[in-house]
């Protein structure tokens, strides 16, 4: 810490005939005015301080909600491509329990097959559809334990981020870093079977906080506006 000292005079005087000066003085060398220097420009940045800390957490609201919208879209895609397989297992197990009790009947209906017969036939489409269902089963599972792989969460991350990895995105290949980990963690917990869906409104709102939200806030917090709008109120107040 280094403070000014001013330089001080002091006079005694005594039946007129003598005067005793104390002088305390201080030599402004090179040294003492960088410390003044040095003095200023600390408190110069701490007067920052408010400033800064409004712009760390603006920055920390981005980097949430970024964080949290890759989160979403990775999940989303894997949640999707589990489905799609899924529903695939369910419309041919429908359409194969539909079809052999549909022959059954009508062969029945127009006497075309035996009652013995369309009970068998019956009991086989029963047989095959649960057959089918066992391995359903065995695939969507080890189906779902390939997209919660690390090779399949970075297989939909590039699949969602194509124009980002493809422009070399810094910013979002390092948010991709800090996720993968805690997404794949999430995934190995929660399970597919009960991921719930993330609506295109909700993605939506995260971009737009993104997009407009977060540029707005840094205009209100930047010098420039604080200048004009301490300016109107001292105009308001004047007038």
């Amino acid at each position: 810490m280094c403070l000014p000292v001013h330089k001080r005079n002091d006079f005694n005087t005594a039946d007129n005939t003598s005067q005793i000066a104390t002088t305390s003085t201080v030599i402004e060398t090179n040294a003492f005015a960088d410390l003044h220097q040095t003095r200023d420009d600390v408190v110069e940045e701490v007067m920052k301080a408010p400033e800064r800390r409004i712009n760390n957490v603006i920055t920390n609201l981005h980097d949430c909600v970024s964080q949290l919208l890759m989160h979403a879209v990775v999940l989303e895609e894997t949640r999707n491509k589990y489905d799609n397989l899924k529903r695939r297992f369910q419309m041919q197990i429908g359409g194969t329990m539909i079809a052999g009790l549909g022959i059954a009947g009508l062969g029945t209906y127009f006497a075309v097959l035996p009652l013995p017969y369309a009970g068998g036939f019956i009991g086989a489409t029963m047989i095959s559809c649960a057959g089918m269902v066992w391995f359903s089963k065995s695939q969507l599972t080890e189906y779902g334990r390939s997209l919660c792989s690390s090779e399949g969460l970075s297989s939909a991350y590039q699949r969602t981020h194509m124009n980002e990895i493809r422009n070399a995105d810094e910013y979002t290949a390092n948010v991709w870093q800090r996720v993968r980990v805690h997404l794949k963690v999430g995934l190995e917990s929660f399970g597919l079977e009960h991921l719930p869906s993330v609506s295109k409104k909700e993605l939506d709102r995260m971009n737009w906080i993104l997009e407009t939200e977060v540029p707005r806030l840094r205009r209100l917090a930047s010098p420039a506006h604080f200048g004009l709008r301490s300016r109107a109120h001292e105009e308001s107040q004047t007038q």
